[in-house]
């Protein structure tokens, strides 16, 4: 059996991923209020949201939204991830069709030969 994920009381963070056109790419910050068998669910300004337990993924997709739930660490890998993959487009790398499938470790190590 796997560690669980989420805690009562744990503060957490929504990203709206279709949402940021309208409202920017700032995460929500939620609490986790109940912890179900599959599903977690998260106060946000007063408002319940249900998330998958297994992916993180807003159980109730409506009106073209596509909401997904973070924990803090998994908050400070994604913006650790955009920091380098901005640093290596400073330094003149760039990736075709879209981000890399390689580690954040791996693209730190080709940042640090690229900028002394």
């Amino acid at each position: 059996m796997t560690t669980p994920r989420y805690e009562v009381g744990q503060r957490v963070w929504i990203y709206d991923v279709n949402g940021k056109r309208m409202f920017g790419a700032n995460p929500i910050e939620g609490k986790v209020t109940k912890i179900g068998r599959t599903l977690v669910t998260v106060e946000r300004f007063g408002q319940a949201d249900q998330f998958r337990i297994a992916d993180g993924i807003w159980n109730n997709r409506q009106f073209g939204h596509n909401r997904r739930l973070r924990t803090d660490e998994e908050k400070a890998a994604t913006e650790r991830h955009v920091a380098v993959n901005e640093a290596l487009v400073e330094a003149g790398v760039q990736f075709k069709f879209g981000a890399p499938a390689y580690s954040i470790e791996q693209l730190e190590a080709v940042l640090a030969v690229l900028k002394p």
